[in-house]
């Protein structure tokens, strides 16, 4: 008997992806064909390896190890796209079939927020407006908007604040009112939860579709990279309960588009840094932005009814803990540590817009909005021999919001992605 080599492109590589968000974890949902960044995927099968050793009065007496639980490993990088269609006021949101990234996104935030948009129906002040009758619910405290301002400024990001029926009141406040019938986006909005029992598969397949296979009961964490000249992107890191394969398990390779609007490149973009008493826009001057969230997903194990030795997913870890740092490196400035000293409660949010110079109105955002700076700022040399200064900012459960509380962990949310 000899070994027949398989000599394939790796299907990191080359290859197809398929997302599914599972109806009980390790039970499939709707596969979706998804788009990873090339050469970012990877998929480890394992298998526990179980000892057996007896009792021999030979020395070196090996036997065969017995086949223990399965699980795995899944790793990949995603472009944070927003969806192909623009949630305006007759939009019908995209569904997880061209937009397969919410299906990550909502398993492992745990919180999504989708609907239409609106228009502006009284451009009350740059603070406040009424929306169209009956659309104030679509738009619900701690949702993130885009609002039409005027030729000038364009779109705007806001978070709603506040909800009255039709009347919004809006964070940072707009540059401009709007004027009737401006058009409101919604974004696609993303939020930690307190409990999380979602899971999702990843299928992967290489031009051999004799050597697919399926991770399945995945859950993890996930990381955002914003990066100057770089398109905006979330890294993956997931722990699967079980997998099948690798074997021919039906998936298709055919080429197919991606179904997503185009990615962002982070170009020109925005930061706020500001006291949450601040209403206007300032726009601050940030070198790096690094973003760690801590989504405490994993496994809850057991001996009996389980998946592997796996009986559910389960958000449990770090939960005294913040959910996101950011680190910020800021040229040096007196405010970062009047803002230390004071323990100043602030707003963060970072913005990649298309195209800001025209008014775009595709966005990724997130935004933390209420966080303070955890320790002294660190005093550092950075590019051109100039002083620079790193700040670690700690996101705490926001209590800015009021009125109608549709959605308290929408409202209360300490940190939000947003999309759209």
């Amino acid at each position: 008997m000899t070994i027949s080599p398989l000599d394939h492109v790796f299907f990191g590589h080359l290859g197809a992806c398929y997302f599914s968000e599972e109806s009980g974890m390790g039970t499939l949902g709707t596969e979706r064909r998804a788009w990873p960044v090339a050469d970012t995927v990877e998929a480890v099968p394992t298998q526990e390896s179980v000892d057996n050793k007896s009792l021999s009065s030979r020395a070196h007496d090996a036997e065969t190890p017995l086949q223990g639980d399965k699980g795995g490993t899944v790793k990949l990088s995603y472009y944070l796209q927003p969806p192909a269609t623009v949630n305006a006021t007759g939009a019908t949101p995209d569904t997880s079939s061209t937009n397969p990234l919410r299906i990550p996104l909502k398993v492992l935030f745990g919180g999504e927020s989708v609907a239409a948009g609106s228009t502006v129906a009284t451009g009350t002040s740059a603070s406040a407006i009424t929306v169209a009758s009956g659309h104030g619910a679509r738009m619900t405290a701690g949702q993130l908007i885009a609002v039409a301002t005027d030729s000038s400024y364009g779109f705007e990001l806001a978070q709603v604040r506040s909800r009255a029926t039709d009347d919004l009141t809006l964070y940072p406040y707009l540059s401009a009112t709007p004027a009737t019938s401006q058009a409101v986006t919604n974004l696609n909005t993303y939020y930690p939860t307190s409990s999380n029992t979602g899971s999702m598969s990843v299928a992967l397949s290489s031009i051999n579709t004799d050597r697919q296979v399926c991770m399945r009961g995945c859950t993890g964490s996930a990381a955002l990279k914003f990066e100057r000249s770089s398109l905006a992107v979330m890294d993956l890191t997931l722990n699967a309960a079980t997998f099948d394969g690798p074997s021919a398990l039906g998936y298709s390779i055919t080429r197919s588009e991606d179904t997503m609007a185009a990615p962002l490149a982070v170009r020109n973009s925005i930061c706020w840094l500001q006291a949450t008493s601040t209403t206007t826009r300032v726009n601050t001057a940030v070198d790096s932005v690094n973003i760690t969230l801590n989504f405490g997903n994993v496994h809850l194990t057991s001996l009996t009814g389980t998946l592997e030795g796996k009986r559910a997913t389960h958000r449990g870890e770090g939960l005294t803990d913040a959910f996101a740092k950011i680190e910020l490196v800021l040229p040096d400035n007196t405010d970062v540590f009047t803002w230390y000293a004071a323990q100043t409660e602030l707003n963060f949010t970072f913005i990649v817009k298309v195209d800001p110079s025209a008014g775009g109105r595709r966005f990724v955002a997130v935004m933390a909005p209420q966080c303070v700076i955890e320790s002294y700022p660190e005093i550092m040399k950075g590019e051109g021999n100039l002083t620079k200064v790193k700040v670690m900012l700690r996101a705490k459960v926001s209590e800015q919001c009021s009125g109608t509380i549709t959605t308290a962990e929408l409202a209360s949310a300490p940190f939000l992605l947003a999309l759209g």
